[in-house]
């Protein structure tokens, strides 16, 4: 018991003396610093402050370094648990995704199956031609773009242009290197389009304006925010089902509601583009009509006089 309290005993004197020490360290440099100049003197003054700054500097950055440490610490920390988070954030995304794939596959050959049954004739098989949009060049168009493909890679005039997003035009005029294509927002671009879930038709008319308008909506359907729109493949020209935006509802200048579609392609930073080549729908063709037989095929009712036997008589 008597060799514990004495080593406890030391152990205080130890830690007094510590601290007494720094205290008369203190007292000691001040009274230094004091005796090196003159209080009246601003100049001493200013040495004194000087001087004690080239003494506090070592000890404060000698306590900022644990503190830098401890920061530090802290951002890392921060940073991990924001990537964390996103982590988790990608994870229940992509799981989401895995069920949509797995329902699009369900679908898909559900789809296939109902085309069998009904011996229903699919869609032609469409070629995509992947190029890059060039410099725009001056032209009739406002709202066009200059592509670096032309006749003799297969492109033909109103074939649909996209990129990854959706649909970005259709091809208006076709060189032997280049191409143009006409954007959905030009003032000359005239799209049928239909509401996806509605099966409703409507046309998407540019005005040179960001987002292109929706004229002639089907009668009695009213647009709602967020309704997607894609092409119809009406004027069988632009292949059906190609996604094209998402309806925003406006107020025109003269007070009426008016509706845009706010387009997927980011039409005003355009890189990287594909043409889809597909034979636009043919009209069937007629048979030949001799000038000099004429149409046989009309058949001559019982009882009526054969037309190629003159008429003769009054009529009564």
């Amino acid at each position: 018991m008597a060799r514990r309290g004495s080593s406890g005993a030391m152990v205080w004197l130890r830690g007094f003396w510590a601290r007494v020490s720094i205290v008369l360290f203190i007292g000691i440099s001040v009274a230094l610093l004091l005796s090196q100049g003159n209080l009246d003197d601003p100049q001493s003054f200013n040495k004194i402050r000087v001087a004690a700054d080239d003494v506090a500097a070592p000890a404060m950055q000698a306590v900022d370094l644990p503190l830098g440490g401890l920061s530090n610490f802290g951002s890392w920390l921060s940073s991990n648990w924001n990537a964390a988070e996103r982590v988790r954030v990608l994870e229940a995304e992509n799981r989401a995704l895995r069920q949509w794939e797995s329902l699009s596959h369900a679908l898909h050959a559900k789809i296939l199956r109902y085309e069998q049954l009904l011996n229903m004739q699919g869609e032609p098989e469409v070629r995509v031609l992947s190029t890059r949009v060039v410099a725009e060049a001056h032209g009739p168009f406002v709202r066009s773009a200059l592509l670096r493909i032309g006749r003799d890679d297969g492109v033909s005039e109103g074939l649909a242009v996209v990129d990854p997003s959706g649909l970005i035009g259709r091809i208006v005029s076709v060189g032997k290197h280049s191409a143009r294509v006409l954007l959905v927002n030009d003032l000359n671009s005239r799209i049928p389009v239909v509401f996806q879930g509605a099966s409703v038709r409507a046309i998407l008319a540019g005005d040179n304006q960001r987002d292109p308008k929706l004229i002639y909506v089907g009668k009695g359907f009213v647009p709602k925010n967020g309704d997607r729109v894609s092409t119809s493949g009406d004027d069988g020209v632009l292949p059906s089902g190609i996604s094209i935006g998402e309806v925003v509802e406006v107020l025109n200048p003269d007070g009426s509601v008016g509706y845009r579609v706010q387009t997927y392609a980011n039409l005003s930073t355009m890189d990287f583009v594909q043409i889809l080549a597909r034979q636009p729908a043919v009209p069937p063709e007629l048979d030949p009509i001799s000038p000099e037989t004429g149409d046989q095929s009309i058949a001559i009712l019982p009882g009526a006089a054969d037309p190629s036997t003159p008429v003769t008589g009054e009529l009564q």
